[in-house]
């Protein structure tokens, strides 16, 4: 029944390693080699799986780039925002801090109450955000 039809017989050659990544550069070549091979075949007409993920890296780079790009930006938005907030608040700090330092609290404890007040409002969720924004890059990468 094979023998009976009359079609043009093809060849498909398939290829498997342990980690693409690993052998980028020889999927390249293989590619080449059947550009060269087939005259009339043009990169676009190439359908291996080196061709789709050149594509999907593609994308994938411009999304990254824009993601920590977007995420440092809107930290440092945060960071405004919250020095603004402290920053108009101030006059009001200083009458609280003036109030316990009349009622005998010492120097080194305001001192550390203020930077815990700090550390709570600017460095922590700014640690958050980055280690939230390079987790989210590295999942973004990893798949």
């Amino acid at each position: 029944m094979f023998d009976g039809i009359q079609e043009k017989e093809n060849t498909i050659v398939i290829g498997k390693t342990d980690d693409f990544k690993t052998y980028l550069d020889k999927w390249k070549k293989i590619d080449e080699l059947q550009l060269g091979k087939y005259k009339n075949v043009t990169v676009e007409d190439i359908l291996s799986k080196y061709q789709i993920y050149n594509l999907f890296y593609a994308n994938a780079s411009g999304t990254v780039f824009m993601g920590f790009f977007l995420g440092v930006a809107f930290l440092a938005m945060m960071a405004s925002c919250l020095m603004f907030k402290i920053l108009s608040g101030a006059s009001k700090d200083i009458v609280r801090y003036e109030m316990l330092r009349k009622i005998g609290v010492r120097h080194e404890r305001l001192a550390k109450s203020i930077y815990k007040e700090l550390f709570l409002v600017f460095l922590f969720p700014g640690i958050v955000g980055m280690i939230h924004v390079l987790l989210g890059r590295k999942f973004l990468v990893s798949s």
